[in-house]
């Protein structure tokens, strides 16, 4: 399937295996500090089971993997916030 076949609203599901030496070497890269991810044992404390992988980490790993699929050659991925306030008032930003 080509990116243009896609209809709105349709979903992609890919699955993907971030196993524990490519966990700690995006947390080495990206330099992340965050007690959460690092000790288990807080982590379990504050209701967390297994592992909490960042969430930079899974589109960084999302970005590699579309860069191998042939259904997003030629493909922005593109990401921005959408935010409402109780008034109506929408902000939208991009990352």
């Amino acid at each position: 399937m080509k990116f243009d076949e896609f209809k709105v609203g349709q979903l992609f599901k890919s699955k993907i295996l971030i196993n524990e030496g490519e966990f700690n070497q995006y947390l080495a890269f990206s330099k992340v500090k965050n007690i959460l991810h690092t000790n288990p044992k807080i982590a379990e404390k504050e209701g967390i089971k297994g592992t909490l992988l960042p969430g930079r980490a899974i589109l960084a790993r999302a970005e590699g993997e579309m860069t191998q699929l042939g259904v997003f050659f030629k493909t922005l991925c593109y990401f921005m916030e959408w935010t409402e306030t109780p008034n109506g008032t929408i902000g939208i930003r991009d990352f």
